[in-house]
């Protein structure tokens, strides 16, 4: 039979918190020290079955709270980001929607000031269009939010910002012949998320030396020695960026 009455018979401070035992269960409560005070959480104290569990309930709601606060101010978050770490907290149905609330009413959530802050970082960070369409989505923003923000800004700074990242990197891939360069070159430009149109006007304006035919035969020789096979030779130089054309011309000179 589930007892009526509950009695307090520990309260230990730990940090800004206090740990409540009960003699129900074995189970440690945790307060805030506000809540000690308010709802006079004591040593000998005896609450109803009611009573308590309406404490536990709002302590509870209160400790989601101010974890979400600090969620928060860690990172700037949206509204589905906040409610995915509340279902992983296994808090009710009815606390998500009260924290949301509350979150929302004191500015904490704004997913429309959260699309304009990522869109301009992420133009810093030189990502382009399709990554910032993809991972707000992910974030949970609606299209329309994000068509909106996107609407604001003139795209000639996305092209700028596509040439200004394929410079840096092409400083990175200079040791692959020209043809790899302008691969790897493309399939950075890509992952950031940059459009096939913006991508080969980048590229377009880049130079490009004419590939060095006597590093071409020290390549050759050196896959050659390994493979001691034509075919497989030409095969693994045409994997490494270099022309076909360049290659049959060393293999003719053999």
């Amino acid at each position: 039979m589930e007892k009526e009455l509950v009695k307090i018979i520990k309260v230990v401070a730990k940090g800004k918190k206090y740990l409540v035992s009960t003699d129900i269960d074995d189970n440690e409560y945790k307060f805030s020290e506000n809540q000690i005070v308010t709802n006079r959480i004591i040593k000998g104290a005896i609450f109803t079955i009611e009573d308590w569990t309406n404490i536990v309930n709002n302590q509870n709601s209160s400790l989601l709270f101010d974890q979400m606060l600090h969620f928060i101010d860690y990172k700037l978050r949206t509204k589905k980001e906040v409610i995915n770490r509340l279902v992983e907290k296994k808090a009710s149905e009815e606390d998500i929607n009260k924290i949301i609330d509350r979150l929302e009413s004191i500015g904490y959530i704004d997913d429309n000031r959260y699309v304009s802050i990522f869109v301009q970082e992420s133009i810093r960070d030189l990502k382009g269009p399709s990554y910032i369409r993809f991972t707000l989505e992910q974030k949970g923003i609606s299209t329309n939010a994000i068509n909106k923000e996107l609407e604001e800004v003139d795209y000639i700074i996305f092209e700028d910002n596509a040439l200004l990242l394929a410079s840096k990197y092409q400083k990175t891939v200079l040791n692959h012949p020209a043809n790899k360069q302008k691969e790897l070159i493309m399939q950075k430009l890509a992952r950031n998320g940059f459009s096939f149109d913006m991508i080969n006007k980048a590229i377009r304006e880049l130079s490009f030396e004419e590939d060095n035919q006597e590093k071409l035969a020290l390549e050759y020789e050196k896959v050659y020695v390994k493979t001691n096979d034509k075919n497989k030779t030409i095969t693994s130089l045409l994997q490494k960026g270099y022309k076909y054309e360049d290659i049959k011309k060393l293999t003719r000179k053999e």
